[in-house]
């Protein structure tokens, strides 16, 4: 009999000691990763920007591109997944959750032996610290593989310091000294660095333990020496936050997290297992020292810091006391004892659970915020399925928010971002034409494509780099005063750009603009330190224009547009801006004459008027620094949109809508180059022995043909019938054809002249005839023409109309009397555009005109989506 009541109170102990707080354990953690699942499983991507670069590596399209693919943990468990499921994605999301479950069970373990079964219950709710969310949502895989494992390795060598379960010991210390070093290639060397002093510490507090030290350091070295090799060519940095900006967005949680886990350490130090305490104590050291050089490295404190948390708890029984008193005669009562000081120690603990319950709601809307991607999936699908149609293996660089979707949803080969140069390049490509990173500043500038925000000053400050100041080029106005007293005001906006150039030493980054107005040659350059937050832009200007002079320059500092004016101050030359915490130094130099400042509704400017240097030259700069910008830690890099495309053989960009203001001008558009007027098409004839002029103008029409590539007019003057006919059979070329006969008695053809005018707003670069009068070639700003001309040619000039003073080309013919017919074929490389202008039928009041139009621009829209547009490069 009493041996089986012993029977059922060992069953019954052990139910309470060991099957309750497992099974509790395990109910609680279903009901964690259903809550983080939920969100986690409604998009049929991975989750997250970073999530995205998994994919493009677990698909190998990295690999493709160059990239070379990190043989980590969480990839290898997916590919081993993907065997048994034939389904990658719905295996990477198992493998992220099968992460989860492990780093919560370890944990558990963890802090069980630190205080009990019961209280390592709480440290469950560590999955709701925002390191550990953050890494599910948003897809840093490698993190949480790094966090998951630091929990088995941290058990492992606690059991072997107690050698109370020395197997069980190895087990999970095995586990953690072979999984850490793939977990996160970049971080092998701290991790490798933490365990090896561990293990030392593990040797010197037990000595005897020298043997399983050995052991783990030689698994240690084998594991780290291949993951090394595997991994020798990653060097992923891209979407890796500092583990503390994760904490730093929640200063309370993170508070209550340090003191619970500080009072847990104590309460450990108190309760006699000081020695223990010092392998956790030196890991956490460890770690900070490292943190410095490389800061991930501090997520492996999460499971240390949410394991102690909890240990305070132990002294919970002390804190509270329940006592039946039963005195004689009297009813029994029970007293309550409150120790004040023990409370004091539990309610860190209390408080932080407490608070993690709470984020719960936080958790489950960041999960649902960072999968939401039912909008992206169609742009992707469209997108896809339209560049199929397109692309013949060309190269595709998308927007960096959709292009490893792109690329690892499709066989189109597009640019994945899988590390911070291929993020720059694809991120240059679809927002901007020039750019210079360094570890203070971002320099972006638009130019040629757009003269707004360029260039646009972006500050770093500690997560991002921030747009703060821009100039603006449509507004750098260099006023010119004409021969007649008259002032004219040009700038580099609308202007032709000339080129541009590079120039990089120890201390600078230079990039010089050549720009050429209607009568200006101007220089725009942008000087950017490495090493300070300071760039010096600076405009100059000389007059090209015969009888012009310059009279001023003015250069003016945008701060962005602000919900709330920035402070704005002015003293001699320099000007003080305040924008929220920053502060910014806009120093002019040059010939300045005035400096003020103006605002709008929701921007302040400064205006700084600059005097000529000569009659004919004129100068201005300003340096804009900050001594309030912080350091990024990156190594400068510089790039334009033409270099990369050119290097690259780019064919097509998906940009995102908001970004197209960046490429407004180099757009599509019909450029005019060449106009022939049936006015200045003269004939000479002579009628019943006097001179006469005419022309295919102000006559009579008698008849007239047109289909898409012909057009045949048949014109009637007073002395002759004029038969004109137009071909543009292809985009290439154009004919042009005049053909005419005497229709009254003694009336004879003589000569003529056919005018083609140059289009004012073009520049001519080179006119050149051969020598037989029958062939030209002509560069202009906007193409080159080949015209090739028709008939007894007896001259060929370029000239200024003596009256218009409009570049002209006039050709000359001699013609036979009794009937002749001459014209020309302007051909070139560029696509051709043939535009007739008919006046009047059948009688003429004016002139039928004839201009030739090139399409100019880089990009090309072809397909618009809800949020991207597809753009083929066209470069000149």
């Amino acid at each position: 009999m009493e041996s089986l009541n012993l029977q059922r109170i060992f069953i019954r102990e052990n139910i309470i000691r060991y099957a309750l707080p497992i099974a509790s354990a395990t109910l609680l953690m279903t009901v964690i990763i259903f809550i983080l699942g939920e969100p986690f499983f409604n998009t049929p991507y991975l989750p997250g920007n970073r999530g995205s670069i998994e994919y493009a590596y677990l698909t190998g399209v990295a690999e493709k591109m160059g990239f070379g693919r990190p043989y980590t943990f969480y990839s290898l468990l997916t590919h081993s997944l993907a065997l048994f499921m034939d389904n990658l994605l719905d295996a990477a999301k198992i493998s992220a959750l099968t992460l989860l479950a492990i780093y919560l069970t370890s944990t558990y373990l963890l802090a069980s032996l630190y205080s009990s079964r019961w209280i390592g219950l709480l440290a469950l709710l560590s999955a709701f610290l925002p390191p550990v969310y953050d890494t599910l949502f948003k897809g840093d895989y490698m993190s949480l593989s790094v966090i998951t494992f630091t929990a088995p390795l941290l058990i492992g060598l606690t059991l072997l310091y107690r050698e109370s379960h020395m197997r069980r010991g190895m087990v999970f210390a095995s586990l953690g000294v072979l999984a850490l070093p793939f977990s996160d290639p970049t971080l092998l060397l701290m991790i490798t660095i933490a365990i090896l002093l561990s293990l030392t510490t593990l040797y010197m507090l037990k000595r005897r333990l020298l043997v399983h030290v050995i052991t783990l350091g030689s698994l240690l070295a084998g594991t780290s020496s291949l993951s090394f090799t595997l991994n020798a060519s990653f060097t992923d940095e891209l979407w890796k936050t500092n583990p503390l900006d994760h904490l730093t967005s929640n200063v309370v949680i993170t508070s209550a997290l340090i003191v619970a886990a500080s009072v847990g350490a104590l309460s450990l130090y108190q309760v006699g297992r000081k020695r223990e305490l010092s392998l956790i104590l030196v890991w956490i050291l460890v770690v900070i020292v490292s943190s410095p050089f490389q800061p991930m490295i501090l997520v492996t404190l999460i499971p240390v810091l949410s394991a102690l948390s909890s240990s305070p708890l132990i002294y919970w029984n002390e804190a509270i006391k329940v006592r039946k008193v039963a005195k004689i005669e009297e009813t029994p009562y029970y007293e309550l004892e409150i120790d004040h000081t023990q409370v004091l120690r539990c309610i860190t603990a209390v408080m932080l659970a407490s608070l993690l319950v709470l984020t719960v709601p936080l958790a489950i809307a960041s999960g649902n915020n960072e999968t939401q991607h039912a909008h992206k999936v169609k742009e992707v699908e469209e997108a896809s399925k339209f560049l199929k149609t397109i692309s013949r293996g060309e190269l595709i660089v998308a927007h960096p928010s959709i292009a490893n979707w792109l690329s690892a949803s499709s066989t189109l080969k597009v640019l994945p971002t899988v590390n911070s140069e291929s993020f720059e390049i694809a991120d240059l490509l679809t927002s901007s034409s020039f750019r210079v990173v360094t570890q203070y500043l971002k320099i972006d500038d638009r130019e040629p494509f757009s003269a707004a925000r360029a260039p646009l000053i972006q500050i770093y400050d500690g997560k991002r780099y921030r747009p703060f100041l821009y100039i603006d080029d449509s507004y750098i106005k260099i006023t010119l005063r004409g021969p007649e007293g008259k002032d004219f005001t040009e700038s580099p906006y609308k202007a032709r750009f000339l080129g541009y150039r590079w120039n990089e030493t120890e201390t600078e980054i230079l990039l010089a603009l050549r720009f050429q107005s209607a009568g200006l040659f101007i220089n725009k350059s942008i000087v950017v330190s490495k090493y300070d937050a300071k760039v010096k832009i600076e405009y100059s200007a000389r007059v090209f224009k015969q009888g012009y002079k310059v009279v001023s320059l003015m250069l003016n500092v945008y701060s962005v547009v602000l919900a709330e004016l920035p402070q704005l101050t002015i003293e001699e030359t320099r000007g003080y801006m305040k924008i929220d915490e920053h502060l910014f130094l806009i120093d002019y130099s040059g010939n300045l004459v005035k400096l003020s400042h103006d605002k709008t509704k929701d921007q302040r400017f400064t205006v700084g008027l600059f005097q000529p240097s000569t009659e004919f030259t004129v100068k201005g700069a300003v340096t804009i620094s900050s001594p309030t910008a912080l350091s990024s830690g990156r190594k400068p890099w510089y790039a334009s949109f033409m270099d990369l495309v050119e290097k690259l053989a780019v064919k097509y960009v998906v940009i995102p809508k908001e970004n197209r203001d960046f490429l407004k001008d180099a757009l599509p558009v019909d450029v005019e180059n060449l106009v022939v007027k049936d006015s200045f098409v003269r004939y000479i004839i002579s009628s019943e022995g006097k001179l006469y002029h005419e022309a295919p103008a102000y006559a009579l029409v008698l008849n007239e043909t047109i289909n898409p590539e012909m057009r045949e007019v048949w014109y009637k003057t007073a002395g002759l019938n004029i038969k004109k006919v137009i071909r543009a059979s292809d985009s290439t070329s154009v004919d042009i054809t005049y053909e005419a006969r005497p229709h009254k008695r003694d009336t004879y053809l003589i000569a003529s002249t056919l005018s083609i005018w140059i289009d004012w707003n073009r520049f001519v670069l080179l006119f050149r005839v051969d020598e037989s009068n029958k062939t030209l070639k002509l560069s202009l700003d906007s193409a080159t023409f080949t015209i090739r001309i028709k008939g007894n040619v007896t001259g060929v000039v370029m000239e200024l109309h003596p009256e218009y003073k409009q570049s002209r080309i006039l050709v000359t013919y001699s013609l036979n009397p009794e009937a002749a017919m001459f014209g020309l074929s302007i051909e070139s490389n560029n696509p051709l555009i043939a535009k007739y202008e008919p006046t009047t039928r059948p009688e003429m009041r004016e002139e039928d005109v004839l201009t030739i139009l090139t399409e100019e621009g880089f990009f090309k829209p072809l397909k618009e989506l809800n949020l991207y547009i597809v753009f083929e490069i066209t470069p000149p």
